[in-house]
């Protein structure tokens, strides 16, 4: 009997299936895709990502205030929030792209060029919409080459091309989102990770608010990002294999 085809949110689909003590998405009728509960959280996500982005421009804003003594000496300026910005310049390069590929297949007027000078803020506002009003479009997308955007990063080292399906930037989108509810409700944002340690085999796998990098909180080996994925791709390999 052929396995049934599952919402790509897995455990954390809005309508997941608990099947001997794991969770896995809901059915639904094709390969690669959302169950309707999941497409309606996934927009409610987007939309919500430009009340994010402004709230994150808070935060900012907080770190780029320097006081000043009584003496007349300036304080030290407070570092700036690296990771706040990298995931505010996340959030406005994939609504960015992923808008304007959705305006191309729905054949709505999208000037991406002029869109690059106005504010992020507002830029992120324009594509939102469109997008959360889109959703169904968004996911029909296929094997769209995205350029200067992958896997969720600004890449400013130089332009990226890659392959991505609509799918893969809903899902981006959604965590993007979450991460940015962490940050601005003031969550701690550590993301605990469902792998076990390959050292030691403890459930203990975090990654740490603001790093690169995964660590282990019983036996304190530490993985970068790549690393941890490569991981999580063996063990799912096996995992097939000895089905």
């Amino acid at each position: 009997m052929n396995e049934p085809y599952r919402c790509a949110r897995g455990r954390q689909c809005a309508d997941h299936e608990t099947v001997a003590e794991s969770k896995f998405g809901a059915r639904i009728e094709t390969r690669d895709g959302l169950c309707r509960d999941c497409e309606r959280v996934t927009s409610r996500a987007i939309a919500d990502l430009p009340t994010v982005f402004v709230q994150l421009e808070t935060i900012v804003g907080e770190h780029k205030q320097g006081g000043e003594h009584v003496s007349g000496t300036k304080e030290r300026p407070v570092p700036a929030r690296l990771d706040v910005l990298r995931l505010q310049a996340d959030i406005d390069a994939s609504v960015s792209v992923w808008s304007a590929a959705v305006a191309g297949r729905c054949a709505i007027p999208w000037d991406a060029r002029a869109l690059r000078l106005v504010r992020p803020g507002h830029r992120v506002m324009r594509g939102a919409r469109l997008l959360a009003h889109r959703i169904d479009a968004l996911l029909r997308l296929t094997a769209v080459e995205v350029a200067g955007w992958v896997s969720g990063r600004s890449e400013r080292a130089g332009l990226v091309s890659a392959p991505l399906s609509g799918l893969d930037a809903a899902l981006v989108l959604a965590r993007l989102h979450q991460r940015g509810r962490q940050l601005v409700t003031g969550g701690t944002g550590d993301a605990h990770l469902p792998v076990p340690c390959p050292r030691c085999e403890a459930p203990a796998l975090v990654k740490l608010n603001g790093r690169d990098q995964v660590d282990c909180q019983a036996c304190g080996r530490s993985w970068t990002e790549a690393d941890y994925q490569v991981m999580c791709l063996a063990i799912a390999d096996s995992y097939r294999g000895a089905k």
